[in-house]
């Protein structure tokens, strides 16, 4: 059956709802000095059983806890509050917090592409310090996604706007307009079954991203967005373990 861990996956976080947040930060100095990571993830990482394979274990690392089914609200200025709160918080971290000598590594999984890539495509490139960017299962357009994902359709769905006008108002959170100014090395894990970020604009997002060197793409094309998130994060457990080695 087509997207069934998807399915399955919306239909747990229909009936389990966090209230305690609709964002966390975590900041942890696991490693070596000399880089700063900034993850932008969903809590089945941060909190879940893909935190060990996509969190990295070396440098100083920020964690940002985004809820997607918390964030995307009927009222679209909820909804840029809330994205608004977590990217002035990592904003200010990064220029606050981040020693100037340390490397600007970045992931982000899902709705975490757009902080990420706003990110970095606003401040992170301006310090030429950005050496490696994972995109995990992210989609090109905010607006699109949110409308057309089975996990926020529905709300989305209740804005009272057009399709162009709430495209529109979050249009400073779609990914694809600042992959023309990203120069670290980037990774991009997508699938070609996934309900939750539809892979269209997975595609259109890794294509963008493909246009300049150093760009590399994985791509499962019988996979949906839990089973991507979880093949990626395997895959780069195992290319961290062999760099550690080296």
């Amino acid at each position: 059956m087509k997207g069934a861990f998807d399915r399955g996956y919306y239909l747990f976080r229909r009936a389990v709802r966090n209230p305690r947040r609709v964002y966390s930060s975590e900041h942890l100095q696991p490693g070596r000095e000399g880089e700063s990571w900034f993850c932008f993830v969903p809590p089945i990482v941060s909190d879940g059983i893909l935190r060990e394979g996509i969190i990295p274990c070396r440098g100083r690392v920020n964690i940002f806890t985004v809820c997607s089914y918390r964030i995307i609200k009927k009222d679209i200025d909820e909804t840029l509050e809330n994205l608004d709160g977590i990217y002035g918080l990592a904003s200010q971290w990064m220029v606050n917090n981040t020693p100037k000598e340390h490397s600007l590594n970045f992931i982000g999984v899902s709705l975490g592409n757009t902080l990420m890539f706003r990110l970095i495509g606003e401040l992170g490139e301006r310090t030429g310090r950005v050496k490696e960017i994972y995109s995990v299962v992210g989609g090109s357009r905010l607006g699109s996604c949110a409308r057309e994902s089975l996990l926020t359709r529905d709300v989305a769905g209740k804005s009272g706007l057009s399709e162009a006008e709430y495209d529109k108002r979050l249009e400073k959170y779609n990914p694809i307009n600042y992959t023309g100014k990203l120069f670290g090395r980037t990774k991009a894990y997508y699938g070609g079954k996934d309900l939750l970020i539809p892979s269209k604009y997975g595609r259109e997002l890794a294509e963008s991203l493909l246009q300049k060197e150093s760009r590399y793409l994985h791509y499962y094309p019988n996979l949906g967005h839990c089973m991507s998130m979880f093949v990626a994060g395997r895959e780069m457990k195992r290319v961290r373990r062999f760099l550690n080695n080296i």
